[in-house]
């Protein structure tokens, strides 16, 4: 029996577009201009999104 192809998700995004996906989404329950709670917001987001992918690939600072 065949299997079935699952997609998978690929994590592999820019800043700059996840950026954009939260605005959106965030611009999209409000008339006009995101407020500053919601441009604190994405900022946030994209911290941890930093600090998660930091603590899966470690810099070596080592310089050779």
């Amino acid at each position: 029996m065949a299997r079935k192809l699952i997609k998978k998700w690929n994590p592999k995004y820019s800043k700059t577009s996840v950026r954009l996906a939260i605005q959106d989404v965030l611009s999209k329950r409000s008339y006009g201009d995101i407020s500053r709670e919601d441009k604190l917001f994405v900022t946030d987001v994209l911290a941890e999104c930093d600090r998660r992918y930091i603590e899966k690939n470690p810099i070596n600072d080592k310089v050779n």
